[in-house]
């Protein structure tokens, strides 16, 4: 095999794709930003706790419904055969369906002690957000793995503005400051982005093929474990708000959530152009058999990713502390929850490189099992340990979680692909 220099690995993405994907996340990005201290102000830190909640939830019940879809339409980019156009439409729609049930489960529980008569309505706002998601999700990416940036820029500009939108024209119309008000404005919002990736012309998911059975065979056993990985993956960033809610109160909760989600967003905006506009690149040259070519990309962005996050952390700790007052309306301090809460963000976003090469070659439940070892350390650790000390524990287990786990599948990846590769070692 010819030798790939730096330039033919990086020529795949291109400036319009990092650029398109940039804007993708930057504008509904700076949207998210302005709604956190907005949302807080305008609804208080206790609706917000319990919106935190929510949403995680919703992220929760969408990856462990659909997850397995998700990964498997970007796995397989540039597959003839194996397409979501040859899944049964029955599958589709059970995966959405299943959605609904952690929704149901989470609001149940926060409504025996938090919520009272505002259980119902959340609820079924809830459930409505995690199908409406779950659809959302999915059409986002196969606009990902089409790469067609435009269109996947628009869903999410449109989503993420008129969510903002509705959440303040609502409460003003109605006087409704309530946590479900929250929770429908961003059921609206997904639903209006949603029509914006709706493909031209007809697409219809045939009921019955006789690939299908294959297909779905081929989906499901790359998908469940990266799903279910996804799913995790929610429950590592979310269920630190849901024990602070349990055992510290919705207001504690909220105040929390919000400094925690200015830095995870942050980090998004950051990591996300690269993460999002490379990942169809290297699964497009691995499933082509360029695998020089796919681990070059890899390596080189993940390299440019880590130099960006080492610089997001203290740009993040410092835009906190000047900032907070401003954005949040209290003091926040250069206290160990902020530097926790930063580090932990900035690994886990590039975590999502560092175990690029265990997704190249198929290990997804190498994967799945390194991330589930983490959250049985750090859940056990919330329970216990956050009525004691607090919020700072939450955001310690944070930081531990994303850090191994960045750590332990970068080493990982480099052995997987050194033995899937024994002649062309792509490291040295």
């Amino acid at each position: 095999m010819p030798e790939v220099t730096r330039i033919d690995a990086e020529k795949g993405l291109a400036p319009r794709s990092l650029m398109m994907y940039g804007l993708a996340k930057v504008v509904p990005g700076v949207l998210m930003f302005a709604s956190v201290p907005l949302w807080v102000r305008l609804y208080g830190s206790e609706n917000y706790g319990l919106f935190a909640v929510v949403w995680g939830t919703v992220l929760f019940s969408s990856s462990l419904g659909t997850g397995w879809l998700r990964q498997a339409i970007l796995k397989f980019a540039g597959s003839p055969v194996n397409r979501l156009t040859n899944v049964a439409a029955v599958w589709i729609v059970l995966s959405v369906l299943l959605c609904g049930v952690p929704a149901a489960v989470v609001v149940w529980a926060l409504g025996s002690g938090q919520l009272g008569q505002e259980s119902l309505k959340l609820g079924i706002s809830a459930i409505a957000f995690a199908f409406a998601s779950a659809i959302y999700y999915i059409a986002l990416a196969v606009a990902q793995r089409d790469q067609r940036s435009g269109r996947f820029t628009l869903a999410e500009g449109v989503r993420a503005a008129s969510t903002l939108g509705a959440s303040l024209l609502v409460p003003w119309l109605a006087t409704d400051y309530s946590v479900t008000t929250l929770v429908l404005s961003n059921l609206f919002g997904t639903v209006l982005g949603g029509v914006f990736l709706v493909p031209r012309g007809s697409v219809s998911i045939p009921r019955r093929r006789r690939s299908s059975s294959k297909v779905v065979r081929a989906f499901w056993g790359f998908g469940w474990p990266m799903g279910v990985w996804q799913a995790i993956a929610a429950a590592t960033l979310y269920t630190d708000r849901f024990f602070i809610t349990m055992f510290l109160g919705p207001a504690a909760a909220g105040s929390y959530a919000a400094l925690a989600d200015l830095l995870v967003r942050g980090f998004t905006i950051l990591s996300y152009p690269i993460i999002v506009a490379s990942h169809p690149v290297i699964m497009r040259a691995w499933n082509t058999r360029d695998h020089i070519s796919a681990i070059n990309v890899s390596r080189i962005w993940t390299t440019r990713l880590s130099v960006l996050v080492f610089g997001g952390v203290l740009l993040g700790v410092t835009a906190c502390i000047f900032l907070g007052q401003f954005l949040l309306g209290v003091k926040v301090s250069n206290s160990p929850t902020l530097w926790l809460l930063a580090i932990g963000a900035g690994c886990w976003q590039l975590s999502l490189m560092t175990h690029k090469g265990l997704e190249m070659v198929g290990r997804s439940r190498l994967m799945l099992l390194t991330l589930a070892c983490m959250i049985a350390i750090t859940l056990p650790v919330n329970v216990f340990l956050i009525p004691i000390w607090g919020s700072v524990v939450a955001a310690a287990s944070f930081a531990f979680a994303s850090l191994t786990y960045c750590l332990v599948t970068y080493v990982m990846s480099r052995r997987a692909l050194r033995l899937y590769q024994p002649e062309e070692n792509a490291f040295e």
